[in-house]
């Protein structure tokens, strides 16, 4: 079929950011069973965790947040 490969949902960045908090409390196999992804992109967002803050930390939506508090 011609169907487009990247049919798997990437993690939208603030997902990214729910899944590192999950980690924390839960095992990578938990983690992956509740986002029903397979562990090993679930590990991937765990290698990247200090770029995915970083580029959190940066997003306006964020920065409105904490200009609010």
């Amino acid at each position: 079929s011609d169907m487009p490969k990247r049919s798997r949902k990437m993690f939208a960045i603030s997902e990214k950011v729910k899944v590192l908090d999950l980690i924390r409390k839960r095992s990578l196999t938990e983690v992956a069973k509740t986002y029903g992804k397979d562990e090993s992109s679930i590990h991937e967002i765990v290698k990247k965790e200090k770029k995915i803050c970083a580029s959190f930390a940066i997003s306006p939506r964020t920065a409105n947040v904490m200009a609010a508090m």
